[in-house]
């Protein structure tokens, strides 16, 4: 059998193990048309994809405090009711993680969705089957990647950030990479890496395009 000097991989979900932008970007023009507000119509809602839903708000409509909280929520149940299964697998997403199994790597996700919408998002579509552990976002919105990240390290056993490898699309995966000090694989079939205009704040070991090059790295 090969080997892989990873013990655990975690994964982001939105943009990285689904494409959720047609239930966000939904419940995005949405909420924000019930506020009052308007998006430009050549104006792409995919930047906002993946990092906390109140960036979105702030910048977008320029609110703050108990006013971004309520339209965070608004959205939440919006998205929740009506727009949370409006999402696709990548091609080859499932082969990846047979492929990462085979290899004895334990699989958790580390998501800023709500992890009740995490939850339901990977049982709907048969992820709960390959992945050890899942954390998503508190209701509160206050923990961070990097928080995430060590929540599944700790859950699996696994306490060597040597032996640990974090797989996202956005700055805010890379970020938490570095900060947990684990290494970092950039996919950029997802939504934050498609663009020069997203520079990567933690070096990645590797760059995949699809999901199957992800493999190539981890068997490093």
């Amino acid at each position: 059998m090969q080997h892989s000097r990873y013990k655990l991989a975690i994964f982001d979900l939105d943009g990285t193990l689904l494409n959720t932008a047609a239930g966000i970007e939904a419940a995005l023009r949405h909420t924000i048309k019930e506020l009052g507000y308007t998006v430009p119509c050549n104006m792409s809602l995919s930047d906002y994809i993946g990092p906390p839903i109140e960036q979105a708000f702030s910048e977008l409509a320029g609110l703050e405090g108990d006013a971004l909280r309520a339209a965070a929520d608004r959205f939440r149940a919006q998205y929740s009711t009506n727009d949370l299964q409006k999402a696709t697998p990548y091609s080859g997403i499932f082969d990846l993680l047979r492929s990462i199994q085979a290899l004895d790597i334990k699989t958790a996700v580390a998501t800023y969705k709500r992890e009740e919408y995490a939850k339901r998002l990977l049982h709907h579509f048969g992820f709960h089957n390959h992945f050890d552990v899942m954390h998503g976002s508190d209701n509160a919105g206050r923990l961070k990647k990097k928080d995430l990240i060590l929540l599944c390290m700790k859950e699996c056993g696994n306490h060597d950030p040597r032996h640990t490898v974090m797989i996202g699309d956005t700055a805010e995966d890379a970020r938490g990479a570095a900060e947990a000090g684990v290494d970092f694989i950039a996919v950029t079939y997802g939504f934050g890496f498609h663009t020069a205009n997203n520079p990567l704040p933690h070096a990645p070991i590797g760059i995949a395009h699809t999901p199957m090059e992800i493999l190539l790295f981890l068997k490093q």
